[in-house]
């Protein structure tokens, strides 16, 4: 996989594999002595652990091991407590360990006990991982391919003007540009 390109690797999904326990894995279980060898395999090649869906046990050993964790799609479970949203001291542990967290479109780990979500509660989360440290560490990890329940108004890439209009309300367009895509390739180049 590394040889084809790959450059980011999610180590589960929510339940337990052959590298770790996930987010729904009754055991709460950590990494693996497989999952270890695929942690700092990445580290030796520059590739981004990813801790979405990870139990947090898991979470923790990756942060033990890697180089460069990697939230593809968490919000803050400050915000709204799902089980597949990050605490504040795993938030804070992803930003200083300069790793980046994106946050996810997906209504249930935006409003708590919801299927619907608006763009205001969405900057909710980011407002909070901004106050955690994560301006520079911040992007958008939609999930669009993995969703079936939509953010109003942010159905789709082609609606990220509404989340951009929504947030010159409050940030630069400096801290924008880093949100939406800067932030990401400033990441990657520190790996490069």
């Amino acid at each position: 996989m590394y040889r084809r390109g790959v450059l980011s690797i999610g180590l589960t999904w929510n339940n337990a594999n052959l590298c770790a326990d996930g987010v729904e894995e009754p055991r709460g279980a950590g990494l693996t002595a497989l999952g270890k060898q695929v942690v700092q395999s990445n580290n030796e090649r520059g590739v981004l652990t990813d801790v979405a869906h990870a139990s947090e046990k898991t979470f923790w050993d990756v942060i033990d091991v890697a180089k460069y964790p990697f939230a593809s799609h968490s919000n803050a479970r400050a915000i709204c407590d799902h089980p597949r949203n990050l605490y504040d001291d795993q938030i804070k542990a992803v930003l200083n360990k300069g790793g980046l967290m994106q946050v996810v479109f997906h209504p249930p780990f935006i409003k708590e006990n919801s299927d619907t979500a608006t763009i205001s509660d969405l900057i909710k989360h980011i407002d909070h991982i901004c106050s955690l440290g994560g301006v520079k560490q911040i992007g958008f990890g939609s999930d669009f391919d993995g969703i079936e329940r939509v953010v109003t108004k942010l159905e789709h890439s082609g609606q990220y003007t509404y989340l951009i209009d929504e947030l010159l309300k409050y940030y630069s367009e400096e801290e924008i540009r880093g949100f939406a895509h800067q932030n990401f390739i400033n990441f990657c180049e520190r790996i490069v």
